[in-house]
Parts: structure tokens; sequence; C-alpha cells
């Protein structure tokens, strides 16, 4: 009798046994599925923020461009040879953009980039004329200023030597 307690006990204890191996290899399974799950989402969340971030930096890059370029004909070129960060950061934004667009928005991204560029050079070279016109304009209020001053001298010489006389 008391083999028959002792095989069932362990028998039951074996099915027990086996339902908990079973109940730990499913959640085991459930475990990985959601942690793979969990990942993906958060590979695909910062994937969608930089792509965003992106987009928005190449926005507001452009903008700025933009915003520069309308006021291009009442700013002075630089002298020194450089490139005003207007334009310097609108090439960069829009080549960013290749790292996180598909193929249309990165062809459509270079062509908007050639078509800004070109007429920022295009309207560089309008300018060009004018600087040294200004240039030129500067140097005659230069010698004019010279003249009146001249002038006021003479005039207070004048004075004086009809005040002596």
């Amino acid at each position: 009798m008391m083999n028959d307690t002792f095989i069932a006990t362990i028998v039951g204890a074996l099915v027990a046994f086996l339902g908990v191996l079973l109940t730990l290899r499913v959640t085991q399974r459930n475990f990985e599925t959601n942690l793979k799950e969990e990942r993906e989402k958060a590979r695909e969340g910062r994937a969608f923020t930089a792509r965003h971030k992106a987009l928005l930096s190449a926005a507001e890059s452009v903008t700025h461009f933009l915003n520069y370029y309308m006021t291009l004909a009442d700013r002075e070129i630089p002298k020194d040879g450089t490139i005003p960060i207007e334009v310097s950061e609108m090439a960069v934004s829009l080549n960013r953009l290749h790292f996180y667009c598909d193929i249309d928005t990165i062809r459509q991204s270079i062509g908007m980039s050639e078509t800004l560029s070109t007429s920022y050079t295009r309207a560089l070279k309008a300018k060009m004329p004018s600087m040294f016109i200004a240039e030129e304009a500067k140097a005659v209020d230069i010698r004019i200023a010279s003249l009146e001053s001249m002038n006021d001298r003479f005039q207070q010489e004048i004075v004086a030597l009809l005040g002596a006389s």
C-alpha cells in the first residue's frame, strides 16, 4: 500500500513538475517574443525620431536660407570668402536627409539643393557690380567730406582775414 501511495505521489509530483516546466517554457517564449517586439518598437522609434529631427532641421535651415536669400540685396557679401552660415547649414541639413530618407526624397533634396545653390550663386554674381559701385560711392563720399572740411577751414580763414582787415 505504501508502495502505491509513494508511486502516486511521485507521479503527481512529476505531473506537477512537468506542468511547471511547460509553463516556464511558454512564459520564456512569451517573454522573448515581447522583448523582441519591444526592441523593434524602440528601434523604429529611434529611427522615426532621427528622421523627424532631420526633416525638421532641413525645413528650418531652408527657411533660414530663404530669409537670407530674400534679404541678400540689403546685405554685404563676405569679403573674406567665407560662406554665410545660412547657406552652409542648408547644404548640410539637406545632405543629412540622405541617411534617413528613401531614394525619392534624396533625389528631391538634391534637386532642391542644386536649385537653391545655383540661385544663390547667380544672386551673388548680380550683386558683385553693385558692390564695386558702393565702394566707389563710399570713396566719393569720403572725398566730399574731405573737401567740405577744407571748405569750412577756408571759410574760417576768410572770415578771420576779413576781420583782421
